[in-house]
């Protein structure tokens, strides 16, 4: 009895051991799978923080770039008007010059009458009342010595006049010249800061994609972008018709388009790959920022926003359906509503949106599908 207890004693102690062993093992997994948990919850975190960081950067940009866009306008128009004060100073001298020669002839001409007076002496008109001419005669020489006496003092405040009303001109155009180059200083100085700030903003935006970039989310993230340029495209037509159908009358079309808004290397083609099935809707042309940009053809501008995946987009309607897409500019010189004519100026080469090469992005677009922007360039300039 004694050893049967003792080894029944035993095997209980071996039960309990394993028991707790496996007690020991259950709970270690658990441990372990709660930090796994952990683990993913704090990655998805920090996923959701990083893509709401580079939500805000995007939506920082797109203030920055519109800001960009109307410091460039601004100063764009800042150097239209220094040099269309240049060119009112250009006009003053010559009218200087003009005024110098003609009150030269006079100061001649003023020369040689003095020396006739000279020589006729210090008084003729009283050398004239003590000679023994006729008094018919004496009347019409003292009629003659007054009318020129009053034509010389005529010619002195003509002469005198004439300064006065140039150097008024010239120190008010001065004046406006000052004001326009300091004017032009503090608005390329604010240019200045915003490009600085904006390249800052793009290059950390750059490096926040580059740790959430993979080919799964840059396909989906271009699939949205043309997507949302479809709607928008859709939405625009839809406004056209109600537009015409309310005004009664079609939309000026404008001349044929019968060159490229502007002028590079192609960088990407209609229809040629873009990401994985996603092809190209239109063209991407490399040009350097600030490049003019210009209408293909003339009409109405029906868009000209910020827009994500293809930053200041400003949009033409070309009548019958035809809509003309710029995208990427720098700056945008026209605004929703205004009538622009064939290679007129509308934009400049930018990188707006994102994109990581300056460039402008081209494309067209007939009853709101996507068109060869060649082939339809060539139509026009058939048609022009």
């Amino acid at each position: 009895m004694t050893a049967l207890a003792s080894r029944l004693f035993l095997a209980l102690l071996l039960v309990a051991g394993t028991v707790a062993a496996q007690g020991d093992r259950l709970a270690a997994e658990r441990e372990r799978l709660e930090a796994v948990r952990a683990e993913i919850e704090s990655l998805e975190q920090a996923l959701v923080e990083r893509h709401g960081r580079v939500e805000g950067l995007e939506a920082e940009l797109a203030e920055l770039e519109a800001s960009v866009s109307e410091a460039d306008r601004a100063l764009h128009d800042t150097e239209q008007a220094v040099e269309a004060a240049h060119a009112r100073l250009a006009s003053l001298r010559a009218e200087r010059a003009v005024e110098r020669e003609r009150l030269a002839g006079q100061r001649e001409r003023l020369a040689g009458q003095l020396r006739a007076l000279w020589q006729a002496g210090e008084s003729p008109f009283l050398r004239l009342l003590l000679s023994q001419e006729q008094p018919d005669r004496l009347q019409r020489l003292s009629v003659y010595y007054q009318h020129f006496a009053r034509a010389r003092a005529a010619r002195i405040e003509e002469a005198i006049a004439a300064l006065e009303r140039l150097d008024s001109l010239q120190r008010e155009i001065d004046a406006e010249l000052e004001r326009l180059e300091s004017l032009r200083a503090e608005r390329q100085r604010r240019h200045a800061e915003l490009e600085q700030r904006l390249a800052e903003r793009r290059s950390l935006l750059e490096r926040l994609r580059e740790r959430l970039d993979d080919d799964d989310r840059r396909l989906a993230r271009l699939r949205s972008d043309e997507e949302r340029l479809g709607e928008l495209v859709s939405d625009l037509r839809e406004r056209l018709e109600r537009r015409r159908r309310s005004e009664a009358e079609a939309p000026g079309g404008g001349a044929g388009g019968d060159g490229w808004p502007v002028a590079g290397e192609l960088l990407a083609s209609y229809g040629s790959n873009r990401s994985g099935d996603l092809r190209w809707s239109g063209v991407l042309i490399g040009a350097e920022a600030g490049t003019p940009v210009r209408a293909a053809a003339g009409g109405r501008v029906v868009f000209a926003d910020w827009l994500r995946g293809v930053g200041l987009l400003l949009i033409i309607d070309h009548g019958g359906g035809q809509l003309s897409l710029y995208g990427h500019n720098q700056a945008l010189y026209r605004d929703a509503g205004d009538r622009v004519g064939a290679g007129e100026v509308i934009a400049t080469v930018g990188s707006s949106g994102g994109q990581r090469r300056e460039g402008l992005y081209f494309e067209v677009r007939v009853d709101g599908d996507p068109v060869d922007p060649l082939a339809w360039l060539e139509r026009r300039g058939g048609q022009g």
